[in-house]
């Protein structure tokens, strides 16, 4: 498996550059596939600092509260539409990087670890969370069969949303 490493993470960026090429907020370096081999990753150089660096984003002036909403949005994303999320999300794997266009842009870095939701799975989730955000007691339920977790489905919405069935 070993050798197969560097394949396989060139594999998911570029995945992850086509679920995102309409994204201009997003940006995942290029694969360097002439320079890349079983054991070896080679990718563009993106300039960038780390995702919680706070001093950095002020002093270029670009407002942390939207960072975090693109953030936000974007493992949303992932989740809910594409089904395939980056495993290891930590400030040193998603950069940020002054742009003209937007102001700043994510750089989402280290593609090794990825998880494909099954289809199935991925649009009960969907529905489990607008039936929390329509407070549809039924549907949270039956999605609790659904999960295996029948009798902790009531907590869902406390657990995920801080708001009980009756707020």
């Amino acid at each position: 498996m070993k050798g197969r490493l560097a394949n396989l993470e060139a594999r998911n960026a570029e995945r992850t550059a086509e679920n995102f090429k309409k994204n201009n907020l997003v940006k995942i370096p290029r694969v360097y596939w002439e320079f890349t081999t079983r054991q070896v990753l080679t990718m563009e150089f993106c300039e960038g600092h780390k995702v919680d660096d706070i001093e950095f984003m002020k002093q270029s002036g670009i407002e942390p509260s939207k960072v975090a909403k693109a953030l936000v949005e974007v493992f949303a994303e992932m989740v809910f539409v594409h089904g395939f999320l980056h495993g290891d999300p930590h400030p040193g794997n998603i950069l940020v990087s002054p742009d003209n266009l937007n102001g700043f842009t994510l750089v989402l870095l280290d593609h090794g670890i990825y998880k494909q939701l099954d289809e199935e799975f991925r649009l009960n989730y969907c529905q489990l969370w607008k039936a929390m955000i329509t407070l549809d007691t039924n549907k949270i339920l039956q999605l609790g069969e659904w999960f295996g977790v029948p009798k902790y489905s009531k907590y869902f919405p406390l657990i995920f949303t801080g708001r009980s069935f009756d707020r």
